[in-house]
């Protein structure tokens, strides 16, 4: 039972566990700085959870034996630091050949339309608009923190080139979002125009719709 039970605790590192691990197998890391990073990186878009958890998590990596801190002098200034270990290092490189997890939605304003019987159609194309707000919203935070990084540069330079994909990532998504909503308000207008076509026959040539969109994308 003994020797299982690392294994069975390395079931409980999440992204976040082994995005430190990956920082701690750059260079050594005060809590303080791991946190400032963090808050910096685009780790806050994808994995949000992140954040809340940066004190926790390393101290979760020490129990685990993954990370040990230990303390460092810069000049007669003393600091705690973490450093990844050789078992962190071998637990790190095996996260690559794991599967990922699927994509999760976690977004109110489409469980308010999936509640869309309990408001009129202007409600509904005013949560529309906030869709298309929001991926405004983004993309402009986005372009900030890209012109400081081409501004004063990459605080770790290895990941310049990984960052730029998940940009890329984001804003694909961003685009994503924007179709959307010219498409579902275009369909809310069909709605209100429609008065002959029942609200089932709508759904249903809805769902035919998106079915062949969705036939052509695998």
């Amino acid at each position: 039972m003994q020797a299982m039970k690392p294994s069975a605790d390395r079931a409980r590192l999440t992204p976040t566990s082994y995005t430190l691990l990956g920082l701690l197998a750059r260079r050594p890391w005060s809590a303080y700085e791991l946190n400032k990073y963090m808050q910096l990186s685009a780790l806050r878009r994808i994995w949000p959870r992140a954040e809340s958890r940066i004190y926790e998590e390393p101290k979760k990596l020490v129990a685990l034996r993954l990370a040990a801190l230990t303390e460092e002098y810069q000049g007669a200034r003393r600091r705690s630091v973490y450093r990844i270990t050789a078992a962190g290092r071998r637990a790190l490189s095996a996260w690559f050949a794991e599967p990922g997890a699927d994509l999760v939605y976690e977004y109110e304003p489409l469980v308010k339309i999936l509640n869309g019987d309990h408001c009129d159609n202007s409600a509904l194309v005013a949560l529309v608009e906030e869709v298309r707000r929001h991926a405004r919203d983004e993309a402009r935070q986005v372009i900030a923190a890209c012109e400081q990084i081409l501004a004063e540069g990459w605080r770790i330079p290895e990941t310049a080139e990984h960052n730029g994909l998940i940009i890329g990532f984001i804003r694909e998504n961003i685009e994503a979002r924007l179709r959307w909503a010219d498409a579902a308000e275009k369909r809310l207008g069909e709605r209100q125009r429609g008065r002959s076509e029942t609200a089932e026959g709508r759904a249903r040539r809805w769902y035919r719709e998106e079915i062949e969109l969705l036939r052509a994308l695998t």
